[in-house]
């Protein structure tokens, strides 16, 4: 539990840090879209995927598709990811840790 809330801390100064240097204001959508999906931080601990999870945000931030992502997220459930999200494969991945 601790290793998650220093994790989560950590995560959030790194994103934190990245959106000052950012001449927008973006928001990490990445984590919502986990949440959404039913992908856990608990599996990026386990898996040893804090590094790829910071990378992700960084890309996240930096997507073309951001605002196509924000509508979706605003419309579906469980919104479509595949065909826009520069993260797809690390998201599928955590999917696939599921089975």
């Amino acid at each position: 539990m601790v290793t998650i809330l220093v994790l989560a801390a950590a995560g959030y100064l790194v994103v934190d840090r990245l959106r000052k240097r950012m001449k927008t204001r973006r928001e990490v959508v990445l984590g919502e879209m986990m949440d959404r999906h039913g992908l856990e931080m608990k599996r990026i601990v386990d898996g040893g995927l804090e590094e790829e999870l910071v990378a992700c945000a960084r890309q996240c931030m930096n997507c073309q598709h951001y605002d196509t992502c924000l509508e979706r997220m605003e419309t579906e459930e469980k919104p479509a990811y595949c065909d826009i999200c520069p993260n797809a494969d690390f998201l599928d991945g955590l999917k696939g840790q599921q089975a």
